[in-house]
This record gives C-alpha cells, structure tokens and sequence, in this order.
C-alpha cells in the first residue's frame, strides 16, 4: 500500500535526522482520541509514538507534545474567535502551536492516514489556510513549510 511506504519512509526520516527522542505509549494515544472522540491518522500516531513527549531537537520552542495536546484546540478557538472567524469543527485535531499566536491542525473526519495540514495565526488579518498537502511532508520538513507561508500579503494585527 502506498500510505504504508510513506509512513516508513516519514518514519525513517524522523528517526534518524532527530536524537533524544521521548515517546509516547499507545495507550496514551488512546487517550487522546477517546477524548477528542476521532480517530488519528496513522502516521500521527506513529509520529506520537516516537515524539509524542518531545525530542531535544525538533520543534524545540513548539508545543506539539501529549502535554499541551488537550488544552490547543481550546486556545486555537479563542485565537477564531478573537479573530470573528469560526471556531474549528469538532473533527479538526490541533497538534502544533507556537507561542499561543499561531496553529496547525488536520482533519479527521475522512479517514485520511496523511492529511493536509492547515494553519492560523493570530498576528495577521488572515484566514486559516492550506500549508501541506500531507502531514509526513510537514513532519519532514515543518521548517521548510512554514517558511513558504507568505505573510506579507496579510496586515499584521500585532
């Protein structure tokens, strides 16, 4: 299947370009998704599998660890809602955050196993956009990816 080699090759990737990795256990997994009641896609939850309780060198200064992952969808509605855009539907599934101004989240409703990725933040008068046609390209490359976001063309609100 063409998911599973992406997901091996996203995986591969991540473990070898990153050290002190902590992760997470399957159970806690559960736990995320029995309280958001979705089902994540799978090369997330390999990801939290690996990452879940962070690294020593990815996403450093992000939030994006089991530890803030119940409280970002709260924070990311109320960034919306402060915002007058609509908060995210209940199958939206925020999984990264960065200084409480600006997220990202995917959808599960659809079954996708490598969603796209979208991404909102709160010091430009933007809407929530498309970055990632796929999460394992985000994962790889989140860098990269958010340095293709052009904020120029949005007025800056802070």
């Amino acid at each position: 299947m063409a998911n599973d080699s992406i997901h091996k090759k996203t995986i591969d990737y991540l473990s070898k370009k990153y050290s002190a990795l902590k992760p997470c256990s399957s159970e806690e997994i559960i736990t995320i998704e029995d309280h958001f009641s979705v089902k994540l896609p799978s090369i997330y939850k390999e990801f939290l599998l690996m990452f879940g309780n962070g690294s020593s060198n990815y996403m450093v200064g992000d939030d994006y660890t089991l530890y803030w992952l119940k409280s970002m969808k709260a924070a990311a509605n109320q960034m919306l809602r402060d915002s007058d855009l609509p908060e995210l539907t209940n199958d939206s599934f925020v999984f990264w955050m960065h200084q409480g101004y600006q997220f990202m989240f995917f959808y599960t409703r659809d079954g996708n196993e490598n969603p796209s990725v979208f991404y909102f933040n709160q010091c430009y008068k933007m809407p929530v956009i498309k970055i990632s046609d796929t999460l394992s390209e985000l994962l790889c490359d989140y860098a990269e990816v958010l340095s293709r976001i052009d904020l120029r063309k949005y007025d800056t609100k802070c």
